[in-house]
């Protein structure tokens, strides 16, 4: 994004990274919440000359939002850096739930992710469709390739939504994955029916159809995948922590509404997702700021903020999310002191 007119050496710069909720493709580029702040900050807090930049991308989790920040947000050397957590963010730290998540969208695989070493230390992996490209190519026995022709292979993620749309493709597609994934981990076939993250020595042969895998996040019963999947995320707090605070930045979560009541039944809302986003946070010592909780105590209703047959902010929402970082901005404005000792420090 270009900097902004307004931006001086002095100004206070808030950086924000995060997915779709980020990118906001439904809304106009002046009611997004960063835009928004940036106004709001203008007329309530003049004296910290506020200037604001934001970079999202559909689908990833802040595994793969890392990049971002390296190539993009570091040159504009941000005083606040805003990280925006959603529920699905765990499953998009995993390269596994990843693909369970988006079962028929190529572009799942087509970015990093971490992993663990044989020493159970966790590292970034790259991303998976040149894994994938050479294995095309053993499948089709046209192993011998130059290195041209693996090159373009090694683009077929840049086709993954025209593959999507072709039923075979997708029948495929899905076929060689599953067997570079699953059966590499060493899951048998008949395990292959069992969920996901539940223990694999588990007795349970075969669960019912509505057993899926993000029951156990809301129950914070953690194993196998989904273990990963929250230690990653953990782990790409800590990569970003350390890169904020080597920069001279503050780092902030900004939580959305769906962590709190993402799924909700007619009786009750889950909150495994907040819960377990909270104990991550804390553990680091980064603030958190509760979207849900502002909506509520402006005597608001989550739902007024989201578009009618999706989760996504609608131009409501982006405002209460701007009035909630203003509310943090307005409390801690030592944030924005550049020669602050404290800078990078919660």
């Amino acid at each position: 994004e270009p900097l902004s007119p307004q931006r001086t050496a002095e100004s206070c710069h808030i950086a924000v990274i995060g997915d779709s909720f980020v990118a906001a493709s439904q809304v106009p580029i002046a009611a997004k919440f960063h835009v928004r702040l940036e106004h709001e900050a203008r007329r309530k807090l003049p004296n910290l000359d506020v200037t604001t930049s934001a970079f999202g991308r559909d689908a990833t989790g802040p595994v793969n939002q890392l990049p971002f920040y390296e190539h993009y947000v570091q040159r504009l050397k941000p005083d606040l850096l805003v990280l925006v957590i959603v529920h699905n963010d765990f499953e998009n730290s995993s390269t596994l739930l990843n693909y369970e998540h988006y079962p028929s969208r190529q572009f799942a695989l087509t970015m990093a992710h971490a992993e663990r070493s044989t020493t159970g230390e966790i590292r970034l992996r790259p991303p998976l469709y040149r894994s994938f490209a050479r294995q095309f190519a053993l499948t089709m026995d046209h192993a011998e390739r130059s290195t041209t022709e693996e090159t373009e292979f090694a683009e077929l993620g840049i086709y993954s939504e025209v593959l999507s749309r072709s039923f075979l493709a997708r029948i495929f597609y899905r076929h060689m994955i599953d067997r570079m994934t699953g059966m590499q981990r060493g899951y048998s076939r008949k395990e292959s029916e069992k969920c996901i993250c539940c223990p694999r020595n588990s007795s349970d042969k075969k669960f019912s159809e509505d057993h899926d895998y993000r029951i156990h996040f809301l129950k914070n019963d953690l194993h196998g995948p989904c273990k990963d999947a929250f230690d990653f995320l953990g782990f790409a707090l800590d990569r970003f922590q350390q890169m904020a605070r080597r920069d001279g930045a503050s780092l902030v979560v900004l939580a959305t509404d769906t962590l709190r009541d993402y799924p909700r039944s007619e009786d009750e809302a889950y909150q495994g997702y907040h819960i377990l986003a909270r104990k991550l946070t804390e553990a680091r010592g980064i603030p958190f700021i509760d979207l849900y909780d502002y909506v509520v105590r402006q005597g608001g209703r989550v739902e007024d903020g989201r578009f009618a047959l999706d989760r996504h902010w609608n131009i409501q929402g982006h405002q209460w999310a701007a009035e909630a970082l203003l509310e943090y901005l307005e409390r801690n404005q030592w944030v924005c002191d550049t020669d602050s000792t404290s800078a990078g420090t919660p």
